[in-house]
């Protein structure tokens, strides 16, 4: 019984040493605009983050609710600690069922045509919270930014065991900070 009790006590220091705070945020004013309103329910998000943020399970619509920022704004947010070095496909809801999903343009889908979540990869431990910006509901980019996705094919390539980056004047030409996912591709917000 001691021995399974310590081994709990490991593997739970052990998940939070490697965990990163993850703040998502949704703007809920495009909503207003096609005549609809905030569900009585409330806001929620859900995708494969939610077990490892403590939530029940993955993909659960109804478990993990966002909270409004201010009385008098649409935007809802929540802060939660994930594991770096992942990445992770979500969605927002403006309920909390499943088929209240928003609909992801399709420039900020996982795979473009057929996975329609959106996606994050958490490339950091540093003691910070990584925050994409307040994204509008069904839509692609936080209101004055223009969202671009990069592209590389690299099928006929030796993949470096550190993985693929990008650099550009959009992050300072520093070769090691973007890191491009392995399956799906590299999507920034500038």
């Amino acid at each position: 019984m001691k021995k399974s009790f310590t081994v709990i006590v490991l593997l739970l220091l052990s998940s939070s040493i490697f965990a990163k705070k993850v703040k998502f945020a949704v703007n809920m004013t495009p909503v207003y605009a096609l005549g609809d309103s905030v569900h009585a329910a409330g806001i929620h998000i859900y995708g494969n983050f939610q077990g490892a943020a403590g939530y029940p399970f993955d993909w659960d619509p109804g478990s993990t609710t966002m909270v409004r920022d201010n009385a008098d704004t649409l935007l809802y947010s929540i802060v939660v600690d994930i594991p770096a070095f992942h990445v992770y496909e979500y969605r927002f809801i403006n309920g909390d069922q499943a088929y209240e999903v928003e609909f992801v343009p399709m420039e900020s889908r996982v795979n473009g045509n057929f996975d329609d979540n959106r996606w994050l990869y958490v490339d950091s431990l540093a003691n910070d919270t990584t925050f994409i910006g307040i994204l509008p509901y069904s839509a692609n980019a936080p209101e004055g930014l223009t969202l671009v996705r990069f592209k590389v094919n690299m099928n006929n390539e030796t993949v470096n065991p550190d993985g693929v980056h990008i650099a550009g004047s959009f992050q300072g030409w520093n070769p090691a900070s973007a890191r491009m996912g392995e399956v799906i591709e590299m999507t920034g917000i500038y």
